[in-house]
């Protein structure tokens, strides 16, 4: 048991890490039962930026803190973790409308990336975030995450509220 903990655990945040996401989400879709989630997708803005101004420390407690908000934002059937470098996945089960959607999103810019601090509490983060509503059609993990990234990618435009939702 403990070493699949360590297995689907990354090292940095002790979120659920790239690959327990996958199955997790994976498993939650192929039920037959579960037809509705939010998926959101986002990663911290500039993050290279901070990384080579500041150093791989100050970097690392970045992503420590962002994935702690995190984590104390989304508790119950969330599915939250560390994609990778400085990315995250949130998947929340059993929602889809579209005010939690956004609401949520606002959450994670402003009281998660609007508390992370870097540069002895100068400097703030920023986040851009992709959602995707899943309502039963998507089968696989890679179809839902598809959309989400691509709205990840819409996000990063809007300076003003830093989510986009698939589909928008």
């Amino acid at each position: 048991r403990k070493l699949n903990l360590q297995k689907d655990t990354d090292d940095l945040t002790g979120l659920k890490n790239k690959g327990a996401i996958i199955r997790e989400i994976e498993r939650f879709l192929a039920d037959e039962h579960s037809g509705k989630g939010i998926m959101y997708v986002m990663d911290i803005d500039h993050f290279k930026s901070i990384n080579d101004t500041y150093g791989h420390d100050v970097g690392d407690d970045v992503i420590l803190q962002f994935g702690r908000c995190l984590d104390e934002l989304f508790t119950g059937d969330a599915i939250v973790g560390r994609f990778g470098g400085y990315e995250f996945i949130v998947f929340i089960k059993n929602k889809d409308d579209k005010d939690t959607a956004c609401r949520f999103a606002e959450d994670i810019v402003k009281n998660c990336a609007g508390k992370v601090v870097y540069a002895e509490d100068a400097d703030r983060i920023s986040t851009s975030i992709g959602i995707a509503i899943y309502q039963g059609e998507e089968k696989e993990y890679s179809e839902l995450f598809k959309k989400a990234d691509r709205a990840l990618y819409e996000a990063k435009a809007d300076l003003v509220t830093r989510y986009h939702m698939a589909g928008e």
